[in-house]
């Protein structure tokens, strides 16, 4: 029957499909041993026919190989069928190995009762299902003929071309014959392998616009009814790999959808613990194959350069899946791990659902590889090395928004332990720059705490600790991180610390004032801040004899800036305070980072 002849004039496809059959079955009863050659022959000539190509390849050559130069037949060929002729043809392929597989059942059911080796004989020769099925395998090998040779990505030949209707094709085909895979996967062999073979001439229709869009998102749910069946050899996750690899500028929905549907299946095996014929679970297999470095490779790609929210989004919470249920994060690159905190620096603040779900993945898995100590020196040394800040007021904006989306997810940021930690180690042991900025990341955190001190109890706590521990802190700095912690002083609401602590205060007090007066390597910016804030801590304290004991020293030692040879040059306190400029210390040396 010409089944094409019929779509094209508009006829039922329930009609066409039961025509088909009968006069197929016919055929294959007719000469159940030699029926092959002519009915793959007519199948393929028709569907060239159906989607415009010349198929000039007579009987018995098809029949001896399939593997013929289609090429020169259609040299100028592009893919552009009747919409109506390749719709028909869709759901004729689709509704054809159905029919044929209940004419099979209904057969073995009449020839139940038959006992004769020669009934059954003619019975398993005619089986309308597998006779369809070497039919189908007739078309995968010329189909391999055609695209099995070529490199889809280079290659600018006419067999490019020739390529997506035949993905298109295999695409229709085996909408149809997954149909079947639950009923009949054991009863007909090859039906499986038939569908793997078909889906892997499917994926070259993803190179093609028009095609993607027909056949990628139906793809996912053929996947994800028969996920089991496309695991084993690894096609449905190579299907959706190469999803991945093409270019699809403006239809990140492609690839949100496969991370949904990759996502899904990870849930799904976690929770049924389903496993295969050797007794591995399924949710092993595919973890083990996604954290190969092809797959990996993909996610450290898209937070490296990707700007779609929508993509961000999924891939996050792909990871955030995929890592819970890896069983050591120790195999996945550690530079994963790192990416996602340069997503967070490198997103603006208007990305803020992906960045907070960027810092809660972050910590998820930084804790699982490091210790606390190491994390926090783990994410101060990817802000140094990422950041390009072009001022200050840069950089400490950058800063604190950076430990902002953080501290939420990782409340140990917030201690100033952690930081005092890396300002106690030795200066051989910590570079410079990661010095300063832990030194500069307690001063964002002391404005952090300052905000809250009258209502946190962990706020008192916290700057209480830090004063305590701030004058060790001074004496085993070098000058560049000196500089910065000289501002913490006066960053301090002495008015509040006295409430809870005026003992310290005047502890902090008598250290100051012995810096104030005998340290002769303060710079004029550290010995003006230690004059201001002594000021406003004699205020808060009342201690009115600190306040006469600098105003009776209105004149100190110090050495002259430019001859450091003058060591006993004696300079008025009020002439200090006008020769130094308003720059904050905590601006001091910033250059340096």
């Amino acid at each position: 029957m010409d089944f094409v002849t019929a779509i094209s004039t508009g006829a039922e496809t329930k009609y066409i499909v039961e025509e088909y059959s009968h006069a197929f079955l016919k055929a294959v009863t007719g000469s159940p041993k030699f029926w092959r050659a002519k009915i793959a022959h007519q199948f393929v000539g028709q569907i060239f026919q159906a989607v415009g190509l010349n198929f000039n390849v007579s009987v018995a050559d098809f029949y001896k190989s399939q593997d013929h130069p289609y090429r020169n037949d259609n040299a100028n060929y592009i893919f552009q069928p009747v919409a109506s002729v390749l719709a028909g043809l869709d759901e004729f392929l689709e509704q054809l190995p159905t029919l044929l597989a209940l004419y099979g059942r209904q057969l073995a059911v009449s020839l139940g009762v038959l006992q004769s080796t020669s009934s059954r004989r003619f019975f398993e020769l005619t089986r309308p299902l597998p006779c369809y099925l070497q039919v189908v395998l007739t078309w995968t090998r010329m189909v391999h003929s055609i695209c099995g040779a070529i490199d889809l990505q280079k290659d600018v030949t006419v067999d490019r071309f020739l390529c997506e209707p035949m993905a298109r094709i295999s695409f229709s085909i085996l909408r149809g014959l997954v149909k079947e895979l639950r009923l009949h996967s054991e009863d007909t062999p090859g039906l499986k392998d038939l569908c793997l073979t078909l889906n892997i001439y499917v994926r070259y229709g993803i190179l093609f616009e028009a095609t993607k869009r027909v056949v990628l998102m139906p793809m996912l749910d053929i996947f994800r009814d028969h996920f089991t069946t496309f695991l084993e050899d690894m096609s449905a996750l190579t299907f959706i790999y190469y999803t991945f690899c093409v270019q699809m500028p403006n239809k990140e929905e492609y690839y949100v959808a496969c991370y949904r549907f990759l996502e899904e299946r990870i849930e799904e095996f976690a929770r049924n613990q389903q496993c295969d014929q050797y007794g591995n679970l399924y949710l092993r297999i595919m973890i083990n194959e996604l954290i190969t470095d092809k797959y990996l490779v993909i996610q450290f790609e898209t937070l490296q350069k990707s700007t779609s929210k929508p993509l961000l989004l999924a891939t996050l919470r792909y990871i955030m899946t995929l890592q819970c249920h890896v069983a050591s994060l120790e195999l996945i690159p550690q530079r994963m791990v790192q990416e996602l905190l340069c997503l967070i620096l490198r997103l603006p603040i208007s990305s803020n659902a992906v960045i907070a779900l960027a810092a809660e993945l972050y910590v998820k898995m930084a804790q699982r590889l490091f210790y606390e100590r190491d994390i926090v020196v783990h994410i101060l040394e990817t802000f140094a090395k990422v950041g390009r800040h072009k001022s200050y007021q840069n950089f400490k904006s950058d800063l604190t928004r950076f430990l902002s989306c953080l501290i939420p997810h990782f409340a140990s940021l917030k201690r100033f332990e952690f930081y005092m930690h890396i300002l106690r180690m030795p200066s051989q042991a910590v570079p410079l720059e990661l010095s300063l900025l832990a030194a500069q990341s307690i001063l964002v955190l002391l404005e952090v705490h300052k905000s809250q001190y009258a209502t946190s109890e962990m706020a008192i706590e916290e700057i209480d600790a830090l004063l305590s521990n701030w004058p060790h802190l001074l004496e085993s700095q070098q000058p560049q991180t000196r500089a910065v912690l000289y501002s913490v002083y006066k960053r301090i609401d002495f008015c509040s610390v006295a409430v809870h602590n005026d003992e310290l205060l005047g502890t902090l007090e008598n250290f100051v004032l012995d810096k104030f007066l005998n340290d002769n390597s303060l710079t004029d910016i550290e010995f003006h801040g230690l004059y201001e804030s002594l000021s406003l801590s004699a205020q808060a304290t009342g201690n009115s004899q600190l306040h006469k004991l600098l105003y009776k020293n209105l004149t100190i030692q110090r050495p002259d800036a430019a001859n450091p040879r003058q060591r006993n040059r004696v300079m008025p306190l009020q002439y200090i305070l006008q020769l130094v400029q308003p720059l904050r210390l905590e601006e001091f040396h910033f250059k340096e980072m």
